[in-house]
């Protein structure tokens, strides 16, 4: 899970972020690079497309397509989806080691660069991420193992989404904590942990 979240648990007002920080915007775009994101319906239609080399998992009960994006129904079912997809790039890295290993250049693909090393690189970046908004936020967390959090030291920003502020006494464990740098606010990259997350039924 990854949030960004100012003293009064705001993320967000009208739709938008409620503050610019490219510090802040940096981080998220490094950390979730060839991941798969879960959002729900209103944070995609606000940016209105899907990250580029990024999986996307819309949870909508409304839509039924997306031009650059999966929908799910739940938050479960969108974890259950991009593992599905993790599951089907670990046999292709096995499939093009078997081929290698036998000669056989027919289930390569150099043109598109996808070699054993190409995916198998790719599949150590991939992590799943559980981005908003607030419900789904509230749905994922029991799914998640690490809490992403960038505290923002600010409490007089006004907004109209909030993250749920139970959800950090899930994550007991201070992994990492370090100082971020913008020109208007103090910041805090804090990565929290708990022993054990739910794991989604089959």
């Amino acid at each position: 899970m990854i949030v960004a979240c100012c003293e009064n648990y705001v993320i967000g007002k009208d739709g938008q972020l409620p503050w610019k920080i490219p510090d802040d915007w940096k981080y998220f775009q490094t950390l979730t690079r060839e991941g798969t994101l879960i959002l729900g319906r209103r944070c995609y239609e606000e940016r209105g497309y899907a990250f580029p080399n990024r999986e996307t998992i819309v949870v909508s009960r409304t839509l039924n397509s997306l031009p650059d994006a999966q929908v799910a129904r739940s938050v479960e079912e969108a974890i259950s989806m991009a593992q599905v997809k993790l599951k089907q790039t670990r046999e292709r890295v096995n499939e093009l080691k078997i081929c290698n290993d036998m000669a056989d250049s027919k289930l390569q693909a150099p043109s598109s660069g996808e070699t054993v090393d190409f995916i198998s690189k790719k599949l150590k970046k991939h992590q799943i991420w559980i981005c908003g908004g607030s419900q789904v936020y509230r749905d994922g967390a029991k799914f998640c193992s690490k809490l992403y959090l960038t505290r923002i030291h600010s409490s007089e920003i006004i907004g109209d989404t909030y993250f749920p502020a139970s959800i950090p006494t899930l994550f007991p464990h201070l992994i990492s904590k370090s100082v971020g740098h913008d020109e208007k606010y103090n910041l805090t990259y804090y990565v929290y942990g708990k022993e054990k997350a739910l794991k989604c039924k089959d």
